[in-house]
């Protein structure tokens, strides 16, 4: 016998959509001024000269979200929030739009934390074009392989491995 393939029960579904919903129009409206930027400094939080670096740095940041995919991203974001308690918005640089976001499916990434729990190291395999390896790279810096591919067949594939860890050569 087969079952239905109708969903019997769509409580959840509608509860993930409303909450996606209520956060883009709640917390991260794009017609809203919804987060600012100050300083740490207590000393200096309150001169002219930090109060106005800090407002044109927040308009600036505004600015570039408005012209990157950043809002179109987020509903997808609090998607998985609401379904899983956890997503991972990546933030590539981008020559025409400052930035690029990129919303990782859940499961193709692992993460880890430190000792704060907070999160500082992500990994993720993806499979990568030779002719977007180029572009994004410049063939001075892809493999021969990539190389030969680009030249005689530009959409073959590469399985890219995409670290990002603590820098522990930073200076604070």
């Amino acid at each position: 016998r087969v079952k239905s393939k109708k969903i019997v029960d769509s409580t959840p579904l509608i509860a993930v959509r409303n909450f996606s919903s209520g956060m883009m129009t709640g917390a991260t409206s794009p017609t809203r001024r919804w987060f600012k930027t100050s300083v740490q400094n207590k000393e200096v939080e309150n001169s002219w000269e930090v109060k106005d670096w800090c407002a044109k740095q927040a308009e600036l940041t505004r600015r570039i979200l408005y012209a990157s995919n950043f809002y179109q991203l987020l509903p997808e974001v609090y998607d998985q929030l609401g379904v899983f308690l956890f997503s991972c918005l990546a933030m590539e640089s981008d020559y025409d739009t400052v930035v690029n976001f990129k919303c990782l499916p859940i499961g193709s990434y692992f993460y880890s934390k430190d000792r704060r729990g907070v999160v500082d190291t992500v990994c993720r395999n993806y499979m990568q074009s030779a002719k977007n390896l180029v572009d994004e790279f410049g063939i001075e810096n892809v493999s021969d392989k990539v190389k030969e591919a680009f030249n005689d067949k530009p959409d073959s594939m590469f399985e890219i491995v995409h670290f990002v860890e603590p820098n522990k050569e930073y200076i604070k």
